[in-house]
């Protein structure tokens, strides 16, 4: 949802970003902002969810360092 993309992209720029779980919790007021680890656990989140987490960091990552990559 778009809530829970602005707060996790909050959360990840506020501790440097990179590649984070984020964790969220229902709130009467909204969504909160639980924790934000540099280690997570993703295995039961693959099926549930049908993205390939691991392919998504991999190809982040890439991303990244062809960014950054300095020329030969």
């Amino acid at each position: 949802t778009p809530e829970i993309d602005r707060l996790s992209r909050a959360a990840a720029r506020a501790v440097g970003g990179g590649v984070l779980a984020i964790d969220l919790l229902e709130h009467p007021d909204g969504l909160v902002v639980s924790e934000v680890n540099y280690t997570m656990e993703f295995r039961n989140s693959i099926e549930t969810t049908g993205i390939d987490i691991p392919g998504r960091i991999v190809d982040h990552v890439l991303r990244v360092g062809e960014l950054e990559a300095v020329p030969a």
